[in-house]
């Protein structure tokens, strides 16, 4: 009796299965090969990528305003027009509005992670969570950067969105204003364009770029000092795109002097140290770029970063000096005279002078990328993905 003929092997499955939702990895990593048209074609395929595609597509959103006598605040992205937020633009101030349309919205929205504001901040505050009626949108940014636009930027806004790092693009903003009593022209170096950061704010980067601005108000602005939270431990300036060449003393026949620029930060730094926080440091990138006049004219010639620190200590001493003419009962007992000898340490020991390259090589190409311009000046050292995004910028025009 001859042996049974074996049976054929069954045909397996020839394509793998993979459950994305076990791998989330995986699929964020598929996701981020794809091309915005891609993207709309998976988003099509199931509700959880939908929903996985439109975390991506808002991980990053811009806010400006269609016209600024309405400040109708308008939602964008850099990758393209997101589908997710296309039936609720405009509709944010109308709480009868909230359909599950919109809670969708909120729900993708509360992933976002770095939200620019293009527009004056008066078009952003309308997009606070609580003109929304709830409190998911926006809840897990990471990173908030501001691109004052117009004047009025710089007045009194309060920033609706809270973040632990806030990035200022914006030039040295000078405001003048008569004396009522004196009929004497005074003035003020103000960055900031909103007059509190929000608590939670650990890092302040402002990116000073382009020429300084001239305007007259007719009451002295916020003062920045005032801004400083608590809970703030690091502060950065970077002047990799500023390009003020100019004496530092008159633009416009209003005066522009040099030393209310070198006063403010001397200020602000000191105002930032004077609190006995030892984890607390400020950093200048790429500091002696900018023409020494526009801050030191009149002061004898020598590196940026070594004007700008003797004037620290300079300022510091003439405050011990001031404070010890008045006898004191704090510098009797001896205590604000060691604050100000710490204060002397801590210009030392916290205050940092970088190149760009030093300081990416610091905290890493991914966070320089947030805290710089997109236009930011070609550089051989950058990274090649940063480099690549610099070049389709370019060349998208």
């Amino acid at each position: 009796m001859s042996a049974p003929t074996p049976s054929p092997p069954r045909a397996s499955n020839s394509h793998a299965m993979l459950d994305l939702t076990m791998f989330p990895h995986v699929a964020d990593g598929i996701l981020g090969a794809c091309d915005f048209h891609d993207l709309l074609t998976l988003r099509q395929t199931s509700r959880a990528m939908c929903d996985r595609v439109d975390t991506l597509m808002t991980a990053h959103m811009t806010v400006n305003a269609n016209h600024l006598d309405t400040m109708e605040p308008h939602l964008t992205t850099p990758l393209g027009v997101v589908p997710v937020l296309k039936s609720c633009v405009g509709q944010w101030n109308m709480p009868d509005r909230l359909t599950w349309t919109h809670k969708r919205v909120c729900a993708a929205l509360s992933r976002t992670t770095t939200l620019d504001i293009t527009s004056i901040l008066a078009a952003s505050e309308r997009l606070a969570p609580t003109r929304l009626g709830t409190a998911e949108p926006f809840a897990n940014l990471q990173c908030v950067r501001l691109y004052p636009m117009i004047l009025h930027d710089y007045t009194s806004h309060q920033l609706a969105f809270s973040a632990p790092k806030v990035v200022v693009f914006g030039a040295m903003n000078y405001h003048y204003w008569r004396d009522p009593s004196t009929s004497q022209l005074d003035g003020m170096v103000k960055f900031l364009p909103t007059s509190v950061l929000p608590r939670g704010t650990r890092k302040l980067v402002i990116n000073i770029t382009g020429e300084d601005i001239v305007c007259g108000v007719d009451e002295p602005p916020g003062n920045d000092m005032d801004a400083i939270s608590l809970s703030l431990t690091d502060v950065v300036f970077i002047f990799d795109r500023h390009s003020f060449q100019g004496n530092g003393q008159w633009r416009w026949g209003f005066p522009n002097p040099s030393s209310k620029k070198r006063m403010w930060f001397v200020m602000f730094i000191l105002h930032f140290l004077g609190e006995p926080l030892s984890n607390r440091s400020v950093t200048f990138v790429d500091f002696d770029k900018i023409d020494f006049n526009c801050m030191f004219l009149g002061e004898p010639r020598s590196p940026n970063a070594a004007a700008l620190t003797a004037a620290l200590h300079l300022f510091v001493d003439q405050q011990r000096a001031s404070e010890t003419g008045t006898r004191s009962s704090s510098f009797s007992d001896g205590s604000r005279a060691s604050e100000l000898q710490q204060l002397h340490g801590r210009i030392d020991s916290a205050v940092h002078f970088v190149s760009l390259s030093d300081y990416a090589g610091r905290v890493g190409w991914p966070e320089v990328e947030l805290e710089s311009r997109p236009d930011v000046q070609k550089d051989d050292s950058l990274s090649p993905t940063f480099q690549s995004l610099l070049d389709l910028q370019a060349l998208i025009g």
